[in-house]
């Protein structure tokens, strides 16, 4: 989750940068690895039509994650095969994947690693010509487990001489600021350079906050010298002091639910609204709905009904889209099959370029030469969309 989470935030923070944008909420989020979407349990990827419908955005050769491509076999002995060349660097504990003669996705664990040689834990089903991939990169694995992200708030720091002592003001990115002062004499530093470098030190030491020190601003006619004990505690009071100061100046969003009897478009709902509960039919009812039928879980008869209506399409994934010229057809009628044995027939709205699932309470009724679509532990059969890549 991490890792997906850091990579989303990156891109966001990309994006709003390239067009001048600032996020809503404050601070920066700071984490000790480079985020990247191809390590994380994937099924691979998919615009979801976002540019047309030109690619299937189903993964249908396996329901696992094939992971990264990492090359091709070139040759194979007792104990270790031998790559053409590596896209990735491989290590010990690595997981490996290949589809077999079969088209069946299997896999192994690498034992070591001479080169472009390889000594898997097992070479079964691994012949020449077997493009190997990588579904489990075992050390950025590690690095994640071990990794602590944290979220900061930049702040700036500025000291200033006063007639009796000094004052330290931060102020942070969204404008919040405080000070703190620190009677003391002012005693000329021996070593001004020296004092300069260590107010800046100490100031900028937030360890153990949610704060990050983004630059030091030290006003005075001379240095002085200033415990760095001092320091500390002056540096302490006002971060302490702005952390109140946040909790106090933080944006509170509050609203209120306007009653009102607008009319609804619809004066007939079905089951596709969803309405389950007597608050949500007495809410359409006040606006001027007369006729609710009650949502799927009510324990409605589904029988022959629509479950799903989606832009997914099982003959356009299969290179049968009844819209394409040449496109081979296929027998109908054609069915979900799950792993229970019930069949959902499917039909296809061309017009709207969609397809919907229907309910069917029977087992075994799919023809024999029906095309069925079985349960995701069949490799084949699988029709999970490539954007449902991490979990």
């Amino acid at each position: 989750m991490v890792n997906v989470v850091s990579a989303y935030r990156r891109a966001l923070d990309e994006e709003l940068a390239a067009r001048g944008l600032t996020k809503s909420s404050s601070g920066r989020s700071v984490v000790d690895f480079t985020p990247d979407l191809n390590k994380t349990f994937n099924r691979g990827y998919t615009t979801y039509y976002l540019h047309g419908r030109a690619e299937p955005p189903g993964s249908i050769d396996t329901p696992k994650m094939v992971g990264e491509a990492v090359g091709d076999v070139v040759a194979v002995d007792r104990r270790s095969f031998r790559l053409a060349q590596s896209a990735v660097e491989l290590h010990n504990g690595d997981g490996l994947s290949f589809f077999d003669s079969e088209g069946v996705l299997q896999g192994t664990v690498v034992n070591a690693v001479n080169g472009l040689t390889i000594t898997p834990n097992s070479l079964e089903h691994i012949r020449k010509g077997t493009r190997v991939y990588r579904n489990h990169d075992h050390a950025y694995l590690r690095q994640l487990e071990k990794s602590q992200p944290v979220r900061t708030i930049v702040v700036q720091f500025t000291l200033e001489e006063t007639l009796d002592g000094f004052t330290l003001t931060v102020a942070d990115e969204d404008g919040n600021h405080v000070s703190a002062t620190l009677p003391a004499e002012k005693v000329p530093a021996v070593k001004p350079e020296q004092a300069q470098a260590t107010v800046e030190k100490q100031l900028r030491k937030t360890g153990g906050t949610a704060f990050e020190c983004a630059g030091v601003v030290v006003n005075w006619r001379t240095p002085y010298f200033l415990p760095v004990a001092a320091l500390n505690e002056l540096r302490r009071a006002v971060l302490d002091n702005l952390t109140a100061v946040r909790a106090q100046n933080r944006p509170r969003l509050t609203g209120e639910v306007q009653r009102n009897d607008a009319p609804y478009p619809e004066k007939r709902l079905t089951y596709l609204s969803n309405v389950l509960n007597r608050q949500a039919e007495a809410f359409y009812r006040r606006h001027g709905v007369t006729e609710i039928e009650p949502a799927a879980e009510s324990g409605l008869d589904m029988r022959g009904r629509c479950v799903m209506r989606t832009r997914y399409c099982l003959l356009h994934q299969l290179g049968r889209c009844r819209r394409e010229k040449g496109a081979p057809p296929l027998t109908e009628p054609l069915f979900l099959v799950d792993e229970e044995g019930r069949t959902y027939p499917l039909r296809f709205d061309c017009t709207a370029c969609e397809m919907e699932v229907l309910y069917s309470v029977s087992a075994g009724s799919a023809t024999s030469d029906a095309f069925t679509v079985k349960g995701s532990n069949s490799p084949a059969t699988n029709c999970s969309s490539r954007s449902s890549r991490s979990r």
